[in-house]
């Protein structure tokens, strides 16, 4: 073999290594495509700095394997280098109290990122988009973007394939696509498609324009039809859905897509000495932004703990009271948020740290999880008298409890002041706003909102809603309370669960059940001296309060006690004992908040699995264009072109540069170089025959066996790591791509 045909040592099974310069440029222009498209999530995440500890872990990954790659050349290293910045990276910025040295990950790193990541997948399930970004969410996005990162390097520089760091990208824009479909920022898309072009010309010895634009074409093409493709989420609800993914900082959002749900979930179990139906708090909804009702953004307060409640806001002594008992036992309700009544004063055997909060004395943990726990509750049922509701007087509240914006449609407060224009008193107005939803003219529907384009808590909705007059108990709620807050009385929005349904066993009353067929939405309006007050406005659902019952006489013969005033005193009704669920009660369906249920292993060994196969199928294909060859081989037409096409293929996924312009003479010259004698010997035959084949008269037939000597010598000369690569992202098959030049 003439020594003009070696190849040089820059192209002994490496890739050709382009200058220093070329491949910072590169990796700088990898982290500027990954910061563009992780700016796609702005549309899910509320803040303005939570893309920086992202950005760093991913920085720090580039840069690692960056080094390793100008010091020591390779495939492997760098990939060890980046994954061991991803490390490190990731312990320094969320456990650096618990490394050594703050970098160097020790037992309570591990502890530590395991808890984040519990925290995070509550967090994301408890919270509708936008969402606060938690420690844990900002964990996980950190690890995310630090494996594409790691998944971007590989491409552009191991694999020399710089068109697939589409795929990292791509992957972070799917996922406003998903969760949001109607939120699309084509700024962050058109930045990010800007990048990759450049990224391809960086890659590349010769510029080649028309390729480039036409892929970069390609892409804008498919992203922007792509939202239109995909199912909401919504719609992909369905009897395998996961139910109430969204209980906890704002899960109003989600609630009619729960409700929707064809099969319902347990939430929880509970007996209680109450004489009344028990409704159960999750969160209060006190800030109306015309888009939406949220909660107010409340810190952890540790201090506020659950073995005594602060008294609920506005309520004196003068009410009527009874002291209530309620044992809960929680199922799958994975969520922040503890279901209690209201008001509760103090709360027994939960697990983890719990605190209660100052505005609707609602019960949220920082680290824990409401699912599996037992607890009592013991709270207060309160029995305000219609005269005390009438005197209420108007007092001056905090302006968000009455707050509207001023661009609010016409109709909501129009109707409001039609409907209470006979009222006297602000509990008049709300008993006339009650009476309104209720007396006939309101339909209760799931659907007429999915329907009519009006499914939200925002003004808009709201408008719509009073017109079609037709929604669930979302839209009820929601336009009770703005229409109360239009009468100047103050108004908040209350998310948690109807008293459920009494179960019995052998005849006798065993216990309440609770499931996502509950989950409901309700007013609660403030009156001072007898504080918020739940109101129900919707029809057919929920029990609905009547404060103007009729009292007592009194009896004359016990003057000492006036039997026309409700009593303060506690009901002597038993306290029942605590329900044991049974396993497969306690697991059947689909969990809230997602929590795990009885189909969750098999889901996810079904994702799992997906995934593999997805990873799998570059491999599978190489493998069948191989056995298609080796068959035309033995009896194809042309017999030596296919075994010759397969020898490239195979040089070339083990990263030997083959140009498909190079003549065969040459590309044997590069396949054979290092190779044993009997495999030199094998590249001569198959090349022979191939020019054989291509220019002469008499053919020279090739040998499967010579092919199958060539591609295993060629796989001794490589490391694991490159034969893996090889099997895994064969670059043959970029061949197959329209345009692909070598």
């Amino acid at each position: 073999m003439s020594a003009d045909l070696r190849p040089s040592a820059a192209t002994r099974g490496r890739r050709p290594r382009s200058s220093v310069r070329q491949d910072w440029a590169l990796s700088g222009a990898l982290l500027l495509l990954l910061a563009f498209s992780l700016g796609s999530l702005s549309v899910l995440l509320t803040g303005g700095a939570w893309w920086l500890p992202p950005l760093l872990i991913a920085g720090l990954v580039l840069a690692a394997a960056g080094v390793v790659r100008v010091a020591r050349p390779g495939r492997v290293l760098p990939l060890i280098a980046g994954a061991a910045a991803l490390v490190c990276g990731l312990t320094l910025v969320f456990a650096g109290d618990t490394a050594l040295l703050g970098l160097v990950p020790l037992e309570g790193s591990f502890e530590r990122a395991g808890e984040l990541v519990r925290e995070g997948r509550i967090s994301i399930a408890e919270q509708a988009a936008p969402a606060d970004v938690t420690t844990g969410i900002s964990f996980l996005v950190a690890l995310a973007l630090g494996f594409l990162a790691l998944a971007a390097d590989t491409f552009a520089f191991p694999l020399r394939a710089p068109a697939l760091t589409a795929v990292p990208a791509l992957a972070l824009m799917a996922v406003p696509v998903v969760v949001r479909p109607g939120d699309f920022d084509a700024v962050f898309f058109v930045l990010t498609a800007a990048t990759y072009l450049a990224l391809l010309q960086l890659q590349r010895r010769r510029r080649e324009p028309v390729r480039a634009f036409a892929l970069g074409a390609s892409a804008l093409v498919l992203a922007f039809v792509l939202p239109g493709a995909v199912p909401s989420p919504s719609a992909a609800g369905g009897p395998g859905a996961s139910g109430a993914a969204s209980i906890g900082i704002n899960p109003v959002i989600d609630l009619g897509q729960d409700l929707r749900r064809p099969n319902s979930t347990l939430a929880f179990t509970y007996t209680t000495s109450s004489t009344e139906a028990v409704y159960f708090k999750l969160t209060t909804l006190t800030r109306f932004s015309g888009d939406r009702w949220e909660p107010l953004q409340v810190q952890t307060q540790l201090e506020n703990t659950v073995v005594e409640f602060a008294d609920p806001p506005g309520l004196t002594d003068a009410v009527a009271r009874t002291e209530v008992s309620t044992t809960v036992e929680i199922g799958d309700l994975a969520a922040r948020w503890l279901p209690v009544p209201y008001p509760t004063t103090s709360i027994e055997g939960l697990e983890g740290s719990w605190f209660w909060e100052r505005d609707g004395l609602a019960v949220r943990t920082p680290d824990a999880n409401a699912r599996r726990q037992l607890y009592t509750v013991s709270s207060l049922s309160l029995r305000p008298t219609e005269e005390q509701l009438d005197a209420a007087p108007s007092v001056s509240t905090p302006p968000q409890l009455t707050a509207v914006p001023d661009n609010l449609p016409e109709n909501i407060a129009a109707t409001a002041v039609e409907v209470t224009r006979d009222a006297d008193t602000d509990y008049d107005r709300a008993v006339a706003l009650q009476s309104f939803f209720t007396d006939g003219e309101f339909r209760y529907s799931e659907e007429a909102p999915v329907d009519g384009e009006f499914d939200g808590t925002g003004m808009d909705a709201v408008s719509e809603f009073l017109e079609v007059r037709s929604g669930y108990c979302v839209h009820f709620a929601s336009a009770m309370a703005v229409m109360s807050r239009t009468l100047e009385i103050p108004a908040r929005v209350v998310v948690g669960f109807q008293p459920g349904q009494p179960q019995f066993r052998d005849g006798e009353f065993s216990h309440f059940e609770v499931t996502t067929h509950d989950l409901h939405a309700w007013p609660e309006l403030y009156f001072e001296g007898v504080g918020w007050v739940r109101f129900e406005p919707t029809p057919g659902r929920g029990d609905r309060p009547d404060y103007r019952a009729e009292t007592t006489p009194d009896d004359p013969s016990t003057p000492e006690v006036d039997e026309s005033q409700p009593t303060a005193q506690p009901t002597t009704a038993p306290t029942r004992a605590p329900v044991e669920l049974p396993e497969d009660e306690a697991t059947a369906g689909a969990p809230l908040g997602g929590g795990a249920d009885a189909s969750g292993p098999l889901l996810g060994a079904g994702i799992l699995l997906g995934a593999v196969a997805l990873l799998l199928v570059p491999a599978g294909t190489r493998v069948v264009r191989r056995r298609r060859r080796l068959r035309n081989v033995r009896s194809g037409a042309e017999p030596a072109t296919a075994a010759w096409t397969e020898t490239l293929d195979t040089a070339r996924d083990l990263g030997i540069p083959i140009r498909s312009t190079e003549t065969a003479r040459v590309a044997a010259g590069r396949i054979a170089q290092g190779l044993p004698p009997d495999a030199q010997d094998a590249v001569s035959r198959l090349r022979q025959s191939v020019e054989a084949e291509s220019y002469a008269s008499t053919r020279v037939a090739p040998s499967p066996e010579d092919v199958d000597a060539v591609r295993d010598a060629l796989s001794r000369l490589r490391g694991l790591g490159e034969r893996l690569l090889a099997f895994l992202a064969p670059r043959s098959l970029l061949l197959m791509l329209p345009g692909s030049r070598d």
